[in-house]
């Protein structure tokens, strides 16, 4: 006989996607949450949640910064493109991606800083457009 309160679910708080890490599974709705803004694409937040070992900060990190560094570069070729909308989309999701990555490193760790800098520089991408 299985247990049915293992493994991702609803609660009354909201989705629990691993219910024996509560505070990682907080912030995978708060990434889940944002996509309803353009913070994310539900896939790509799935994605990087399903290739983590559940409550490991350095899968956690490696994942994000993943699917934050392949939307940049898509961000950066739709601009040469002159796509702009398109980049500008993949750069609203990379800096969020990018937070997401940086969240559980230590302060000591110097990943932090380099993972906050990418995501302040998807951010100056993204806000050079958005006027137009």
């Amino acid at each position: 006989m299985t247990d049915m309160n293992v493994g991702p679910r609803y609660e009354p708080f909201g989705w629990h996607h691993w219910p024996e890490h509560f505070f990682m599974s907080y912030q995978f709705r708060r990434a889940l949450g944002e996509t309803q803004e353009g913070g994310g694409a539900v896939s790509e937040v799935f994605q990087a949640a399903s290739r983590m070992k559940p409550g490991d900060a350095e899968s956690w990190h490696a994942e994000w910064l993943k699917v934050a560094e392949r939307n940049d570069r898509r961000g950066d070729q739709e601009e040469e493109a002159g796509h702009i909308r398109t980049a500008m989309n993949c750069w609203l999701r990379a800096a969020d991606y990018f937070r997401s990555a940086e969240f559980w490193l230590l302060p000591a760790d110097p990943r932090r800083l380099a993972t906050f800098d990418k995501c302040e520089r998807a951010s100056r991408k993204w806000l050079r457009y958005l006027g137009c």
